[in-house]
């Protein structure tokens, strides 16, 4: 295959491409985008710049999704400095990842290491030279066997803006103050899937720095029905939007905009006190067992209220009359 010079974007995507059939990319020194997941490629591939491997140092977007990757890639891919986004999902990833490896990729923004079999991201130790993906805003690790003990391996991540542990096996009590104390730029935060019983609060809030999450999403975390949401989420001031799917708790809530608890297994006293909601726009009810009539008190109070679900459950009688207006 001869080279074209000036090709910037090639996508190979869901072929039957084996590690072989790689070796004709090289002179594609050009590419700024490679797609090459869903394949048969397996193990380790070199695509550093040398005389036997590829030349691919231009390369700005790297998908390797949904092939057979196993841990050692990792290290072949230290040479692509200009790399800003990585994909890696669904491959032969395990155990203890030497995320240090990619401490070259200092343009890295976008790290995608989901639907593997990883437990734990190896920290550099005293006197090593420190993480330095200090550029990485997005980091997805949904879908791995991460246990608690993540959190305290994210401390190198420092501008951070969303990160995504969903699936995981994180359990029990979630040291809250000890992923604030690493990430303080994070707006987005998923944990979904994982058995948590409760959060750490923050005993001083002021001293909390997750002062900038504006997007959190627990879903069917809290499925005993035993643990009380309301207390961590009243020290999260910044939090606009709340995703909290098939959980099972009795709280209610107090200072969000965007609330969604669809398929919830709520009781109607949320309905109650739907009036502490103040600054509510935007409410989800749907499937959350719900029954009977709309209480008439509260509802007059959300004046910011935009748009209502209450889809799929088993209420009857006619809205408050205020909400017409």
């Amino acid at each position: 295959m001869q080279p074209i010079l000036n090709l910037e974007v090639l996508d190979l995507s869901s072929n039957l491409l084996n590690n072989n059939d790689l070796t004709y990319l090289k002179g594609f020194s050009s590419l700024k985008s490679l797609n090459i997941g869903g394949n048969q490629l397996e193990g380790s591939i070199d695509i550093r710049d040398g005389e036997r491997s590829l030349n691919l140092t231009n390369l700005e977007v790297l998908y390797l999704g949904n092939n057979f990757f196993n841990n050692n890639l990792l290290a072949q891919l230290s040479g692509l400095f200009n790399l800003k986004s990585l994909y890696m999902y669904n491959n032969q990833l395990k155990g203890s990842i030497n995320i240090k490896v990619l401490n070259n990729l200092t343009r890295l923004k976008m790290l995608d290491l989901s639907d593997n079999k990883i437990e734990s991201l190896q920290s550099p130790h005293d006197g090593e030279r420190p993480l330095n993906l200090t550029n990485l805003e997005e980091l997805n690790l949904d879908s791995n066997s991460f246990t608690n003990r993540l959190l305290a391996q994210l401390s190198g991540f420092s501008n951070l803006k969303s990160l995504k542990i969903g699936s995981n096996q994180l359990k029990g009590s979630i040291n809250i103050k000890e992923l604030l104390d690493s990430l303080s730029n994070l707006e987005e935060l998923d944990i979904s899937q994982n058995e948590v019983k409760e959060f750490v609060p923050i005993k001083n809030k002021e001293n909390g720095s997750l002062g900038k999450l504006k997007i959190a999403t627990l879903d069917n975390v809290f499925t005993g029905g035993t643990t009380s949401l309301i207390q961590l989420l009243e020290t999260f001031s910044s939090v606009k939007t709340l995703y909290l799917r098939q959980n099972h708790f009795n709280d209610t809530f107090s200072t969000q905009e965007e609330l969604v608890l669809d398929s919830s297994s709520l009781n109607n006293n949320i309905l109650q006190s739907i009036g502490v909601l103040a600054s509510l726009k935007i409410l989800s009810l749907n499937g959350c067992g719900l029954s009977g009539t709309l209480p008439t008190k509260g509802w007059c109070d959300l004046r910011k209220f935009e748009v209502l679900d209450l889809s799929e459950n088993a209420l009857e009688g006619t809205l408050p009359s205020c909400l017409a207006n």
